[in-house]
């Protein structure tokens, strides 16, 4: 078996929608059919149908549950939608058969029970040791390392260049930060990507916040679940200096010595910040930056 997907009736599409969205944090999704919406979250998805005139899932009684939605972080999850104002029917609780879950009911009366396998704690410790020493590597090294989803969004990323927020770069949408020559590239690579699970590398252009244009190599590998690859792990590497340096080699007359020419006179270049176009941020549209930059690069 492979993802899970339930099918539902509601008698009010939008109002359902709604529900799955603000308080389950599921994005919904349009079809092409206005009497139906998918809602999906990590691997679930849910195709809901408007059907005023079916019978209320509250009249079910116990019928009216309908799915056991198995997550990875149960506790978690239990903060963010009681937080949310989820209606609670069974308290969240250590079950004997060795998973921790709770139910909730939708604001269509449908009955949902969220779990997730039970972990002993002296393991748990284990595994924040190593996470947090981990991270202290990710950390340390030059390379730029990201994870993104099918849809291209940044879900993780080590650290970031100077002007950038790590906070509020992680949930942007990695063509984002790409300047507009190299979106292509980028999207092709991550269709190909996901479409063959085969490594892709390619070259890319980024504006950052002081209005340098910097390039970068990048290696993408697909990060496999459950024999499929919904993510890629993304390896970055700044290829600025290497650029200009041959570059100004050609320029100089190649050779040793005009690769030392280049480099030098790459450096004093790649130092010296573009002005970013009025109104500019690093989280907004790149496009008045990139054509600042464009006449220097």
């Amino acid at each position: 078996m492979k993802r899970p997907r339930y099918v539902i009736a509601v008698p009010d599409l939008h109002r359902s929608a709604t529900f799955y969205r603000d308080v389950l944090g599921f994005e919904i999704r349009e079809i092409g059919d206005a009497g139906w919406r998918f809602y999906v979250r990590g691997e679930c998805t849910i195709m809901a149908g408007e059907c005023p005139d079916a019978m209320p899932p509250t009249e079910l009684r116990d019928h009216s549950w309908f799915a056991y939605i198995e997550v990875d972080r149960i506790d978690a999850l239990h903060e963010e939608v009681t937080s949310r104002g989820a209606t609670v029917i069974s308290d969240l609780t250590d079950e004997p058969w060795g998973m921790r879950e709770f139910g909730i009911r939708t604001v269509d009366g449908h009955r949902i029970k969220f779990g997730s396998a039970r972990v002993d704690e002296t393991a748990g410790d284990a595994f924040d040791d190593d996470a947090a020493a981990l991270g202290r590597v990710l950390g340390a090294i030059p390379e730029f390392v990201l994870v993104i989803d099918g849809q291209g969004v940044i879900r993780y990323i080590n650290r970031v260049e100077p002007g950038f927020v790590r906070s509020e770069v992680i949930g942007m949408s990695a063509k984002a930060v790409v300047t507009p020559d190299s979106q292509d590239v980028h999207e092709l690579a991550l269709a190909s990507l996901f479409d063959t699970g085969e490594e892709q590398e390619y070259e890319a252009r980024v504006v950052i916040p002081d209005g340098t244009v910097q390039w970068y190599r990048t290696r993408m590998l697909p990060l496999h679940r459950d024999g499929r690859a919904p993510e890629a792990l993304l390896v970055a590497t700044n290829i600025t200096e290497l650029k200009m340096a041959r570059d100004s080699a050609q320029r100089a007359g190649g050779g040793r010595r005009g690769v030392e020419r280049g480099l030098s006179s790459a450096r004093g270049y790649y130092a010296a910040p573009i002005a970013p176009a009025s109104g500019w941020s690093p989280i907004a549209s790149r496009t008045d930056a990139w054509t600042a930059a464009g006449a220097r690069v």
